[in-house]
């Protein structure tokens, strides 16, 4: 089961990745990835961590809500 989230979480980058409007008005799937960084085992946490670089570049120009929102998800 670990395996197949680990597998999942990539092309949810990579959609992402090509489809940058999703996402610059939600977060609630960036704040769900990062919760999920401290309850999956290490293999799965790195299949994580490339999913969310795959999407880094879609918050560079987010409004300032969202903005707010994910400095708070990455300061808790």
């Amino acid at each position: 089961e670990a395996k197949l989230r680990t597998l999942a979480y990539l092309p949810v980058g990579k959609i992402v990745q090509r489809a940058p409007q999703m996402m610059k008005k939600d977060v609630a799937l960036i704040q769900k990835f990062f919760d999920a960084m401290s309850k999956e085992d290490a293999e799965t946490r790195l299949g994580l961590q490339e999913s969310l670089s795959l999407m880094a570049d879609t918050f560079k120009d987010i409004d300032p809500f969202c903005q707010n929102l994910m400095v708070a998800i990455l300061n808790r």
